[in-house]
C-alpha cells in the first residue's frame, strides 16, 4: 500500500517528538497497597494520583469491589434511552444527586462526554463562553464545535471575570445571546480554591449562566467530601449546573452533570451525544455506589490527608516551591518555564523513589509545563518525611546549578 502525504507528515512529526524526547507513550506500572509500586523498573512511592482519602487501600471498599464483581450481571450494550438503563443506574444517580445536594444527576463515561453534552444541549452558535485561560477541560474545543465565541479570565483574580464580561455585555444584550461562565471550584493549575461567592455575584449581576467543575474538590473538601458547592445551601441565581470527574477521588470510570430536574431532563432530551452513548455496565455502577458510601464516611481519612497537606505546604513555601500556603489543599502545583527543566525534575524525583505528576498542557494561554504533588490518607508519615527531604535536596541542587535548564 502506497504511503500517502498525511501519513508521511504524521511520521515526520512523531520522529521530531522522538528526537526531542517528548514523545508520549504508555508506561505500565505495578502497584501494591500503601502507595508503593514499580514504575520504569524502579521502586517508587506514588504522589501523583488523586485518591486523596485512600479508597484503593480501603479494606471495606475492596471487599465491596470483590462482592460486586461476583454478583453483577451484564446489561445490553445499548444507549441509556434505548435498552441501557437499569434500575441500578437510576438509584445511584439519585444517591449521587443527594450527595452533591442537587435535585438530579446524570452519569457519563468521561468528563469530555459531560462537557460535550452540556455544550451540544445548552450552547448555541454565537453564544459567549467564558472560562479560565488555563482551564484543563476541553471547553475551547467544545465551543469551537458549536460555533460559540470564547473569552477568558484568570481564576485567581475573579475581578478579571467582571472586566471580561463587561467588554461583551452590551453586544450580548443587543443580540440576545446567552453567556456561559465555566469555572473550576479548585484550580489544579493555580493550586487554589476560587472565590465562588464573588464569581456568583458577578454572574448574577451580568446575567451570565454559571457552570462549576467540582473535579478537584470532590473527595476531600467538606465534612462529607462532596465538594465546595455542596457546602453552601444558599440559593444561587446564576449557578445552573455542576459537573466533575469521578475517576479521581472515587476510583470509578465516570463523570457527572448535576442540577435541577428540568436541566437534567433537557440534557438527555436535547443532546445527540448523550443519546448515542452506550450505558455503563452494572459492575461499575455498583462500584460507584460503594465509593459514595466510603468517601462520605471517610472523615478520619480527610483529617489525616489535611495534616499531611499542612506539612507539604509548609515545606513547599519554606523551600520556595510555592509562594503562599493554601489551607487544606491536598496538592501543590509548580509551573516551570521550560520543558527541559520539567524532564530534569522528573528524573530527580524518580532517582529518589518518588512518582510525581508531570505534564505539559496546551491551553488558550499557550503551552505550560508543571509538576504536581498530591498527598493521600494512604501515605505513611515516613513517606511524607522522605518526600519533604527530597524537596529540600532538589531545591538545593537547583540553586547550586546541578539541576538547570540546558
Amino acid at each position: 500500500m502506497k504511503e500517502g502525504k498525511l501519513l508521511r507528515r504524521i511520521k515526520k512529526e512523531l520522529e521530531g517528538k522522538r528526537r526531542r524526547g517528548s514523545l508520549a507513550d504508555f508506561i505500565s506500572a505495578k502497584w501494591e497497597r500503601g502507595r508503593v509500586g514499580v514504575y520504569l523498573k524502579q521502586n517508587v512511592t506514588d504522589f501523583a494520583s488523586w485518591d486523596v482519602v485512600g479508597l484503593r487501600d480501603s479494606k471495606n471498599f475492596l471487599k465491596e469491589v470483590h462482592k460486586n464483581y461476583y454478583k453483577t450481571r451484564l446489561i445490553p450494550p445499548s444507549p441509556r434511552l434505548v435498552l441501557g438503563t437499569d434500575e441500578a443506574h437510576l438509584l445511584v444517580e439519585k444517591k449521587l444527586a443527594a450527595f452533591l445536594r442537587q435535585e438530579e444527576a446524570v452519569l457519563f463515561t468521561s468528563k469530555n462526554q459531560a462537557v460535550l453534552t452540556l455544550f451540544s444541549a445548552l450552547v448555541r452558535e454565537g453564544d459567549l463562553v467564558v472560562f479560565d485561560e488555563k482551564h484543563q477541560s476541553p471547553l475551547f474545543d467544545a465551543a469551537y464545535l458549536v460555533g460559540a465565541e470564547t473569552a477568558f479570565f484568570k481564576a485567581k483574580d475573579p475581578l478579571s471575570l467582571e472586566k471580561t464580561l463587561s467588554l461583551h455585555l452590551e453586544r450580548s444584550k443587543r443580540e440576545e445571546r446567552e453567556v456561559f461562565v465555566f469555572a473550576e471550584s479548585v484550580s489544579p493549575f493555580y493550586a487554589r480554591k476560587i472565590n465562588i461567592a464573588l464569581i456568583e455575584q458577578i454572574c448574577t449581576k451580568t446575567g451570565a449562566n454559571l457552570i462549576i467543575d467540582e473535579t478537584y474538590a470532590l473527595g476531600w473538601y467538606g465534612i462529607r467530601g462532596a465538594g465546595i458547592t455542596a457546602e453552601s445551601l444558599n440559593e444561587r441565581q446564576s449557578l445552573i449546573a455542576i459537573y466533575g470527574d469521578l475517576s479521581l477521588a472515587f476510583c470509578t470510570p465516570f463523570s457527572f452533570v448535576a442540577g435541577s430536574k428540568e436541566l437534567v431532563s433537557y440534557l438527555i432530551n436535547r443532546s445527540s451525544i448523550f443519546k448515542g452513548e452506550s450505558a455503563p455496565q452494572i459492575f461499575n455502577i455498583l462500584l460507584l455506589n460503594s465509593a459514595l458510601d466510603n468517601v462520605e464516611l471517610a472523615v478520619g481519612a480527610r483529617e489525616k490527608a489535611a495534616s499531611y497537606s499542612k506539612l507539604l505546604w509548609d515545606s513547599a513555601v519554606k523551600e520556595g516551591w510555592a509562594s503562599l500556603p493554601q489551607e487544606n489543599l491536598p496538592f501543590i502545583t509548580v509551573e516551570v518555564e521550560k520543558k527541559k527543566l520539567l524532564f530534569d525534575l522528573k528524573k530527580a524525583f524518580l532517582e529518589r523513589g518518588f512518582l510525581i505528576a508531570f505534564a505539559n498542557q496546551i491551553s488558550a494561554a499557550g503551552e505550560h509545563y508543571y509538576l504536581q504533588i498530591v498527598v493521600s490518607a494512604s501515605h505513611k508519615e515516613e513517606q511524607i518525611r522522605r518526600l519533604l527531604s527530597a524537596l529540600a535536596e532538589i531545591n538545593t541542587h537547583i540553586k547550586e546549578g546541578l539541576i538547570k535548564v540546558s
